[in-house]
């Protein structure tokens, strides 16, 4: 683009930097007891929050369960109402969340910074104690064991199982990224290798929809794929072989768009002993 004179340079500065403060308008911080992050649990919670609401998440920890680093947004804490020192101040008393190493965390909002970023925290807290968070909590292991139990008794729930992606461009994005290896549909049968499940197969599994909605998190997945605004970045120190596989949330809903419209394999009726 070639910039003629200052006013259109100024308009494009404008420009870019409205485009930057809307896209920092989607994002949380989240201040954490040090625990939750030491275990690995939000690096495993987080992701799925900001895969459903396109809200990044920023992740500061507490100090003693009392003193927040540079402030928050939300808070996940053992202690149910904390007094914070200055501006900080907490909306209502923390509704229990989840519980593990015989403490119970509590979320609380903040309303700290104000503007989107209130509702954004409420939609965090509303998500962690519905039905959907609370299973995700339940879900979390370490060499197959369950760190935390979910806390939360509330009558908010995210029972239905709906992906507003473009089902086309996502079976697109599926047989060009993901059919290397797997069995996208009829048209790589041939092409997928046999150590790794269809998505037929996968589509059988009870818990579909949130194996593809973390796929990113789950091995060998973790190695080379980006999600843009969620994954670490690349680790250029991988060998060659290992390259980077790109998406964007927007493909990710599309891909789920498109799961959610197969068939699940016919596995035959089940095996029966005389």
């Amino acid at each position: 683009m070639r910039l003629g004179s200052w006013p259109t340079l100024y308009l494009f500065l404008l420009l870019l930097f409205a485009a930057e403060g809307k896209a920092q308008e989607r994002s949380i911080t989240l201040a954490a007891s040090p625990v939750l992050q030491d275990t690995g649990f939000l690096k495993f919670l987080l992701p799925r929050f900001s895969l459903k609401h396109s809200i990044r998440v920023n992740v500061t920890l507490l100090q003693n369960d009392a003193v927040v680093a540079g402030g928050a947004d939300v808070v996940l804490t053992s202690v149910r109402r904390p007094m914070y020192p200055g501006a900080l101040e907490i909306v209502g008393s923390g509704k229990p969340a989840l519980s593990g190493f015989e403490q119970t965390f509590y979320v609380l909002e903040t309303g700290q910074r104000g503007g989107a970023t209130i509702k954004h925290a409420a939609r965090f807290s509303k998500w962690l104690l519905s039905e959907t968070g609370q299973r995700m909590i339940g879900d979390y292991t370490v060499e197959d064991q369950r760190v935390f139990t979910a806390g939360a008794a509330t009558d908010t729930q995210e029972t239905e199982i709906v992906f507003n992606g473009d089902a086309a461009v996502g079976e697109r994005l599926s047989l060009q990224h993901c059919g290397r290896c797997h069995v996208v549909s009829e048209k790589n049968r041939m092409n997928g290798l046999g150590s790794t499940p269809s998505f037929a197969l996968l589509r059988t599994f009870i818990d579909w929809d949130r194996r593809f909605e973390a796929f990113f998190t789950l091995n060998p997945h973790p190695a080379f794929t980006q999600i843009d605004g969620i994954t670490e970045p690349f680790d250029i120190s991988h060998p060659s072989p290992i390259s980077p596989l790109q998406l964007t949330l927007d493909d990710l809903g599309a891909i789920l768009a498109y799961v959610a419209k197969l068939e699940p394999a016919d596995l035959g009726a089940p095996i029966r002993h005389q």
